[in-house]
């Protein structure tokens, strides 16, 4: 994907650091705000980030997590970049050591790659925020199964939300008071 941005247009890696400025909130439409090239260059940085990490925590590029870092890619037209995708992974990674599951189980690397839901959160609030915000989605995701009788499809989807609607709030009254 990136050699095919670069082929496509000699300028587009040049321009590519330009995308890094969006947040990734709705509706960050690259393909038609930056155009096929730069967008492909992304949707191939960010999946390399996806499979770097996996690869970096040991774990296996099974079904589940490659169909996981394939819709990170796709979603990295329409909001994912990694400027806002790092923090999430970082942030799991973080969890998974200082609690009690292991960074390279299948289900701790699908709440990594599917948690970056949360990546226009930390696009529009910074680094720090998405760091917290996916260290508390991986004790979200482990713990909500039990709400849905284990029918976890959406699991990550819906802990994403969960954690979102209570942080958003508070992170919103803090920035206002902060920039007073």
């Amino acid at each position: 994907m990136i050699i095919v941005g670069i082929v496509t247009d000699n300028t587009a890696l040049r321009n590519y650091p330009q995308l890094f400025k969006e947040t990734g909130k709705l509706m960050s439409d690259y393909l038609s705000k930056y155009g096929f090239s730069i967008t492909m260059i992304n949707m191939g940085f960010t999946g390399l980030l996806s499979l770097g990490y996996v690869l970096l925590v040991g774990g296996k590029l099974n079904g589940p997590v490659t169909g996981a870092i394939l819709v990170v890619i796709g979603f990295s037209a329409m909001g994912k970049h990694p400027k806002n995708v790092f923090p999430i992974l970082l942030g799991v990674g973080i969890g998974a050591v200082t609690k009690i599951w292991n960074i390279n189980d299948t289900s701790i690397i699908l709440a990594a790659l599917f948690g970056t839901s949360l990546a226009p959160l930390a696009g529009e609030f910074g680094f720090f925020v998405g760091l917290v915000a996916s260290y508390i989605h991986l004790s979200v995701t482990v713990n909500v199964v039990s709400l849905h009788g284990g029918l976890n499809l959406y699991n990550n989807g819906f802990a994403s939300g969960l954690v979102v609607a209570f942080l958003y709030p508070i992170i919103r009254t803090f920035s206002r008071r902060l920039n007073k």
